[in-house]
């Protein structure tokens, strides 16, 4: 930018923190922080010299009002403290003090070059009301109305609104749910059950029943009725709502005021037109989620030659068939185990086949969540044995890995989902042997010391369903 252009945009700014920006004038500020990197250093580099600037002035201000209302007090009387008095300055100051501060900004040019330009006392850290905690973040670059930039395992703050200009970051609400968003995105949180969504795409899971959120887009409020469902904005303010599974409740209001309500179940969806919603008794297109919905169920990477099943109802095994990769298929997340019970399982930091699998025991309350990577070939496969490696982390710590037949038919009665017919399933155990007169070398599993990460080379039987089942502890926070 040239000091004309520079000057210009550090007045846009300091509109848009008096909040004095129409609807289109905002998203025309986020579009260019979106597309030029230099804006957004200059944008959260405002910011944070306007927060510090007014933050400077609110803590005279709370000095001053305390030292004067020392001085008007008896010696009979006690003396207010100041943190006391910092809770009767008043929100309206506050903001009069921002918008003051973001005014001065508007010089800040004249100030000279980055290195040369005042440097600002960061306040210390006020307590603040949050809404969700920051569990993942892939190639993440945010922006914040408040200069914020969220990092892995901190907490986002109410009223603060976030723009996630690229990559990909989940969300562990307050109340429990879980919110993977793709970029670009714009939302805050009014509290810890409730996510504003300005635009952009988001996927959500209740991971058990005391896990609640409602999303609001524009003029609507989407609220889980124990479910996963996945939100895109588009221009005009619109969006499309696909259910993936469960129920959410649509509440509309049209532009006379009047209130509709409706439910949508799993693998139903709607439009928004206008004031007016389109429902359909199909998933729109939900291929579009694909990039961000294993992070709503738990994984956090997997190589190229995983097919991870795609969000709404489960389809046949047959129908998701592939030659040249493994299927994951998400089974029972977040399980509570109902009755203790023993399997054999590779534990983490072991490979297979040098270390055999342990019997373990599985305890009642347990929370796992099972997944089950299967190989599932086409009908008319002219591929002998297809060498299949790859890896796929998980958010959660792998508990161990289910590889023997005998203990994949037992943990199938814990495990199991009725969509797929296991019994269909043959060759399911993996081969520890040299087969094909030596020419083939037997399979091998790897899980890594923290648990996180399963690696696998596999030289799959296309007659059959090589398969393994992956537990997942649910303990761990983050």
């Amino acid at each position: 930018m040239n000091e004309t252009e520079q000057d210009d945009f550090f007045k846009l700014l300091a509109a848009y923190q008096q909040g004095a920006l129409n609807e289109r004038e905002t998203q025309d500020l986020e579009r260019v922080l979106a597309a030029d990197r230099e804006a957004r250093r200059l944008f959260i580099d405002f910011q944070q010299r306007s927060a510090a600037i007014a933050e400077d002035f609110r803590r005279q201000l709370i000095s001053e009002q305390a030292a004067k209302e020392a001085i008007a007090s008896s010696d009979a009387e006690p003396v207010e403290s100041e943190a006391s008095i910092r809770k009767r300055v008043s929100t309206p100051k506050f903001l009069v003090l921002l918008t003051l501060a973001a005014s001065l900004l508007v010089m800040f040019r004249f100030l000279g070059q980055p290195e040369d330009r005042m440097r600002l006392a960061v306040a210390p850290d006020v307590p603040v009301a949050t809404f969700a905690t920051l569990t993942y973040a892939d190639n993440a670059e945010w922006l914040s109305d408040q200069g914020e930039v969220p990092r892995m395992g901190q907490t986002l703050h109410r009223g603060s609104v976030y723009h996630l200009v690229s990559g990909a970051a989940r969300l562990r609400m307050d109340s429990g749910a879980i919110v993977a968003i793709a970029s670009p995105s714009t939302f805050s949180g009014s509290g810890g059950d409730a996510l504003n969504l300005r635009h952009g795409k988001i996927t959500a899971r209740m991971p058990d029943q005391d896990s609640d959120l409602s999303v609001r887009v524009g003029e609507t409020l989407i609220r889980d009725l124990g479910t996963a469902f996945g939100i895109t904005t588009r221009d005009g303010g619109d969006f499309d709502l696909s259910v993936f599974d469960g129920c959410v409740a649509v509440q509309a209001r049209d532009r006379q005021g009047n209130l509709s309500e409706l439910e949508l179940m799993e693998g139903h969806s709607a439009a928004s037109v206008g004031s007016s919603l389109d429902e359909r008794d199909t998933l729109l297109d939900v291929r579009s989620y694909e990039d961000i919905w294993p992070l709503t169920i738990g994984i956090d990477d997997a190589s190229s030659m995983i097919e991870l099943a795609r969000p709404g109802p489960q389809q046949p095994l047959s129908d998701l068939a592939n030659n040249s990769r493994l299927l994951l298929v998400p089974e029972q997340l977040n399980q509570h185990i109902q009755q203790s019970f023993q399997t054999n399982l590779l534990l983490p930091g072991a490979s297979w086949p040098e270390a055999m699998t342990t019997r373990r025991s599985l305890f009642a309350g347990q929370v796992i969540s099972s997944y089950l990577l299967a190989y599932v070939p086409e009908v008319d496969a002219d591929v002998i044995r297809p060498r299949i490696s790859g890896r796929v982390s998980f958010q959660k710590p792998i508990l161990g890995v289910v590889i023997e037949g005998e203990a994949l038919l037992e943990s199938d009665q814990v495990f199991g989902i009725d969509e797929i017919n296991y019994e269909e399933m043959t060759w399911r155990r993996l081969e520890v042997n040299w087969t094909d007169d030596g020419q083939v070398a037997p399979d091998a599993i790897h899980i890594s010391g923290d648990g996180k990460t399963l690696y696998f080379d596999l030289h799959v039987n296309v007659t059959g369903h090589d398969s393994i089942r992956v537990l997942v502890d649910e303990r761990e926070l983050l």
